[in-house]
C-alpha cells in the first residue's frame, strides 16, 4: 500500500532524536493495562527505535505537494514567541499537572483564558496565515498511558490508535476535513502516534482486499480492520516537548496521544484550523 501521511519535517525530527518507529500493532488485550481499553482496540507493538532512511523517505516523498487533508506538520514555541502571557500559560500548565506548589485557586479559568494565546503563538512560529475554525480547548490525559483518547459512549474506557470524526464525512472524502493543532502544555513531554496511510486509502485498500462494507465501516472501525490484518504496519511517534505542537490530519489518519514516559498528568490545548492560503 502507498503511504500517504507525510510528514515535510521528518528528517529534522529523527535528527533530533523525536521520531520513532516500531514493528507494528498488537491487540490492547495483550497489554497490561487491557481492561481500561474497549473491545477490539489496537495498540502499539514495541521496541521504538530511530526510522532508517527508507522509512524518512516515505514521510517526505511528494510532502511539499501534498494536500493538507494528507500532511502532519509540527511547531514549536520560539524565544521570540515566549511572551510574559505564554509563559503564564505553561507555567499554570505545569503547576495544575505536577505536585510542585500549589496552584492559584482560579489556575483552571486563567489557563482557559491563556490557552488560546499560547496556541496562537505557537502557530505564529510558522510565519503563516491561520485560520482559527473552532474553539480553544484545553483538554487533560492520565500520566503512563500507552494510548490516552477515552470513549464516553463505552464508559470512558481508551480507543487505542483511532480517527477523529468530528465533520462525519465519507471515509474517500476525509482528506477534505480540517485539522487539529494541538500543542502540549504540560510540565513533561508527550508523544503523538500515527500510521503513514490516509483513512481514505485504508477504506479503499480493504476494499480491494474484498471487503465490500469497507466505505460504511466507522473510521476508527476502518483503521483497527486494517491494522488487525496488517499488524506489521509500523506505527511512528513524535515526541513533543512542552511549548511543541502538532497540526494534524485527525480524521483522515489513525493516530493518538501517549504519556507512557510521563510521572504527571498531560495537558495540551486544542483546536480545528488550517493555514491560509
Amino acid at each position: 500500500m502507498r503511504p500517504c501521511i507525510r510528514v515535510p519535517q521528518a528528517q529534522a525530527l529523527a535528527d533530533g532524536g523525536q521520531l520513532q518507529i516500531c514493528a507494528g500493532t498488537e491487540s490492547a488485550d495483550k497489554v497490561v493495562q487491557q481492561d481500561r481499553y474497549v473491545a477490539g482496540a489496537r495498540v502499539p507493538k514495541g521496541p521504538w527505535r530511530t526510522p532508517v532512511a527508507e522509512e524518512l523517505s516515505c514521510l517526505m516523498e511528494g510532502a511539499a505537494d501534498a494536500p493538507p487533508g494528507e500532511t502532519l506538520e509540527f511547531l514549536s514555541l520560539t524565544a521570540e514567541a515566549n511572551t510574559d502571557r505564554v509563559r503564564i500559560a505553561l507555567e499554570l500548565g505545569s503547576a495544575l499537572t505536577t505536585s510542585r506548589g500549589e496552584p492559584h485557586s482560579d489556575a483552571p479559568n486563567l489557563l482557559a483564558k491563556f490557552a488560546p494565546e499560547l496556541l496562537q503563538a505557537v502557530i505564529a512560529t510558522s510565519g503563516r496565515s491561520f485560520h482559527l475554525a473552532s474553539d480553544v480547548r484545553v483538554a487533560d490525559d492520565d500520566p503512563q498511558l500507552i494510548t490516552t483518547t477515552r470513549d464516553p459512549g463505552q464508559g470512558n474506557l481508551l480507543l487505542g490508535l483511532h480517527v477523529d470524526s468530528q465533520e462525519r464525512k465519507p471515509l474517500a472524502e476525509r482528506d477534505t476535513c480540517q485539522r487539529l493543532i494541538s500543542v502540549n502544555m504540560a510540565a513533561e513531554s508527550r508523544w503523538l502516534l500515527f500510521v503513514n496511510a490516509s483513512i481514505r486509502l485504508i477504506a479503499t485498500t480493504l476494499t480491494d482486499s474484498g471487503r465490500d462494507d469497507a466505505c460504511r465501516l466507522g473510521a476508527t472501525n476502518a483503521g483497527t480492520t486494517f491494522l488487525a490484518g496488517a499488524p506489521d504496519y509500523p506505527v511512528f511517534r513524535v515526541r513533543l516537548d512542552p511549548g511543541q505542537g502538532y497540526l494534524g490530519p485527525v480524521q483522515n489518519m489513525v493516530h493518538d496521544g501517549s504519556t507512557v514516559d510521563a510521572r504527571s498528568k498531560g495537558l495540551r490545548a486544542c483546536a480545528f484550523g488550517e493555514f491560509q492560503n
